[in-house]
């Protein structure tokens, strides 16, 4: 699990910096709030299990209107495992309503044509504001094995929450978790799986009505790997972490286009160099 500095606990419950509140003890009681109203708002939104995201990097922007890029930094020195965000289709899908301040969840399937690839150091997602004003609201990535019925969302591979961030009006942008020493996740060993995005306003003002006009960006043909036009519809909003999450599936090749993401994996050469010194590691202990 990553883990950041500008985490804190309250009574058990993991808070990031991004909605700039550090909501515990004498705080709470500022705010007038009691210690018991903070946690159970707190527990509303994160589920134990779900790894903490820290700051998405804003890799790059779209105006929707006039489809302007802004172009995105070098690549990182890692190996694609997959890639669908390198043709936008200038169309964006919305995840769900919202309830309880947490959107429903839309999940695209992914397949790598590196198979069990190892654990995904980085990767991206693209995610759209089409209304016509600014937005908070935290970005909550979701994945599972693609072994589900009728190959749909099966077992929980992690969740994880990034703080919170405001994306202008009429914008779309590809969003990156940055890297991490252990790695996200392993890569399923077939190489498929389900990534799946949901929001939530974490103590923001922002509205269900509002955080229900989040959508993701839509992006085709991938540049590595591939993906069919079916999507999954989670039928309720929920920030729990759980396997095979109840939906419906829906057919985007009227577009065509997939959820934009992409994931990269530690170079062979990476690999090897991690090995020789868990090896050198061993040999110094003897």
């Amino acid at each position: 699990m990553r883990k950041d500095s500008n985490i804190r606990r309250c009574s058990g419950i993991r808070i990031g910096r991004g909605h700039g509140l550090a909501l515990c003890g004498a705080l709470a009681a500022g705010l007038g709030l009691s210690a018991s109203v903070v946690r159970a708002s707190l527990a509303k939104f994160d589920d134990p299990a779900e790894l903490d995201g820290g700051d998405a990097i804003v890799l790059r922007l779209f105006d929707l209107e006039g489809n302007a890029p802004i172009p995105a930094p070098s690549p990182e020195s890692t190996m694609v495992a997959y890639d669908n965000i390198s043709s936008f289709s200038s169309q964006t899908e919305v995840v769900g309503s919202a309830s309880g301040g947490v959107t429903k969840m839309l999940a695209d399937d992914i397949a790598s044509p590196l198979g069990a690839g190892g654990r995904v150091q980085s990767f991206r997602f693209a995610i759209a504001n089409p209304s016509s004003s600014p937005i908070a609201f935290r970005p909550r990535p979701r994945f599972f094995d693609n072994d589900g019925t009728a190959a749909s969302p099966g077992t929980l591979i992690a969740g994880i929450g990034f703080n919170v961030i405001t994306l202008p009006a009429n914008t779309a942008a590809v969003l990156g978790s940055g890297t991490t020493p252990g790695g996200w996740f392993n890569v399923p060993a077939d190489g498929t799986f389900w990534a799946g995005m949901a929001f939530d306003n974490f103590f923001t003002s922002t509205s269900n009505a509002t955080l229900g006009l989040l959508a993701v960006g839509l992006y085709d043909p991938p540049a590595v790997g591939s993906s069919n036009s079916n999507v999954m519809f989670r039928s309720t909003a929920s920030s729990t972490l759980s396997s095979s999450p109840a939906g419906s599936s829906f057919n985007l090749g009227a577009f065509p286009a997939n959820a934009g993401w992409a994931f990269t994996v530690p170079e062979p050469a990476t690999l090897g160099l991690l090995a020789g010194v868990s090896l050198l590691m061993l040999g110094r202990k003897r």
